[in-house]
């Protein structure tokens, strides 16, 4: 005996079995169903029925001949039958085969913008214009005969330049003095009891990112030590076996100076002021303390240029530019051979011009600029024209070249640029250098940031088009370029960078000196 089933209109299923020889013989059928069996009947089967069949039966044939076909009713008129409709069978559904769904993804875009910058209105936060501002601390006399041997100064500040003058105390003649400063985004700890300089300067950079920090200077004789809270970064040195004198300051000033002290000593002879935000001073010694209401604890003749409560929630250094503006530096840069170059920049856009060097005549000149989603560095001397060209890496297919969006996802990507006599090498985020030679020559001049003034030169590179964006930093054979304090010429630029709305970091408020006075 075979049973066969089609299981898809080109394939059939055969089950065939062999039957025992004790089967009986078959003899002839006296009633036949279909789709089900009156409930008076019993079947001697292993296995219950347990309903009739519920659907459609277009086709049944028998030793060849045909019952039915669907079409004709005789069979329901000749015989007993219930639940069974004669309209007819419905016609089978038609399903086309579709493939399945797939996640297509979004097309590339370029990061969103951060929201327009928001005062905090906080009156413990002191904002410093970075121009000829200072404030004048009002020091109780009991903290300064007490500073005589020993204290501890701390500060919290979020720098928006890589320069300035946080603290600095001092007698008349300024031969004895205590002073931090930021050089360079260095963190600067330098005193002089009369004993000899004590000086120490951290390694990490603390005018980026847009994020306060608190910085504790201890002073115990000749002994002098600072730590960063937030990075742990510790620094110590001392006068060895020096006799100390006893600290006697006149002068306490916080964010900058004031003609009244000689600068020279300091760092940075310069003595910019602070640009950026200061929120807490404090000053221990072994016996007493004074914390500084920097809105109220001031002397108000000798105090200018600051804006309690005018701090940013969110900011970042340095400057930002909104399509329309440039930055032009102060002096003159020289840019030929062996010279380095490194920008760290954010944006939003494919295209806009980072950087731009002429020299006086404008005859050699030398550009940076994103351009269709590229880094195009282009070097023109003498009208000719030598190029690099720096391609995404994700970018495999040369066809594809302009359709990278990896620099303008609103994430900080840094440039740079090595030249060594007639080679020229570029990379951005130090990954997938390109070279080339160009014409050796002799570049120093005028360098602009973020663009160019109107009328400068025509078709100075493939787009001109101005930078949208920040800048947070430029290198310029290890110059660290302050844009506060070394612009001379600018146009539609904001100093302190848009920045996005995050949680702000916190640490321990635990004083890592208090014990060791």
């Amino acid at each position: 005996i075979q049973m066969s089933v089609d299981t898809s209109p080109r394939e059939t299923l055969s089950l065939p079995r062999n039957l025992p020889p004790d089967v009986p013989t078959p003899v002839p059928l006296e009633n036949m169903y279909i789709a089900g069996i009156p409930s008076s009947i019993a079947i001697p089967l292993h296995v219950p029925v347990l309903a009739s069949f519920n659907g459609d039966i277009k086709h049944v044939q028998i030793n060849g001949d045909t019952l039915f076909d669907g079409s004709s009713s005789r069979v329901f008129t000749s015989a007993v039958s219930v639940g069974v409709s004669a309209a007819g069978v419905a016609p089978p559904m038609v399903v086309l085969p579709t493939a399945l769904p797939t996640n297509t993804p979004a097309p590339p875009t370029c990061g969103a913008k951060n929201p327009e910058k928001v005062r905090s209105e906080k009156q413990d936060e002191v904002h410093f214009l970075g121009v000829d501002s200072v404030l004048a601390l009002n020091v109780n006399r009991s903290i300064v005969n007490d500073m005589a041997e020993s204290f501890v100064i701390t500060i919290e500040f979020r720098a928006l330049s890589p320069n300035g003058v946080l603290f600095m105390a001092a007698n008349n003649q300024t031969s004895q003095f205590v002073s931090l400063e930021l050089v360079d985004g260095n963190l600067v700890y330098q005193f002089n009891t009369g004993s000899g300089l004590v000086r120490m300067r951290t390694t990490g950079t603390y005018s980026v990112g847009g994020v306060w920090y608190k910085v504790d200077l201890l002073r115990i004789s000749n002994f002098g030590a600072m730590v960063v809270r937030q990075t742990k970064e510790y620094h110590k040195n001392d006068l060895n076996n020096t006799s100390s004198e006893r600290f006697n300051a006149n002068h306490f000033f916080v964010g900058g100076l004031t003609g009244s002290v000689d600068n020279s000593v300091l760092e940075n002879a310069e003595a910019p002021s602070f640009f950026g935000c200061i929120r807490e001073v404090e000053i221990q010694t072994e016996s007493v303390s004074q914390k500084f209401n920097l809105s109220g604890d001031s002397i108000p003749d000798r105090t200018r240029n600051i804006q309690p409560g005018q701090c940013y929630d969110y900011v970042q250094p340095q400057v930002g530019f909104d399509g329309a503006g440039f930055a032009k530096l102060n002096g003159e840069y020289d840019m030929s051979a062996g010279s380095e170059l490194s920008i760290k920049f954010r944006t939003t856009e494919r295209n806009g011009l980072l950087f731009y060097a002429t020299n006086q005549n404008g005859n050699y000149r030398m550009v940076i600029e994103e351009v269709n989603g590229q880094m195009v560095l282009s070097y023109v001397q003498n009208n000719v024209l030598t190029t690099l060209q720096w391609v995404d890496p994700a970018i495999t297919s040369p066809e594809n070249a302009n359709n990278s969006y990896a620099l303008c996802d609103n994430i900080y990507h840094t440039v740079n640029v090595r030249r060594s006599n007639a080679e020229v090498e570029m990379d951005v985020d130090r990954q997938n250098p390109v070279r080339s030679n160009i014409t050796n020559g002799e570049l120093n001049g005028a360098v602009y940031v973020g663009g160019i003034p109107s009328g400068l030169h025509v078709n100075v590179g493939v787009t001109g088009q101005r930078f949208v964006g920040c800048v947070e930093s430029v290198h310029i054979n290890q110059h660290v370029v302050d844009f506060r304090h070394e612009t001379s010429q600018q146009a539609f630029m904001e100093f302190g960078c848009r920045a996005p709305i995050q949680p702000q970091q916190s640490y321990s408020g635990l004083n890592i000196f208090r014990v060791m006075l």
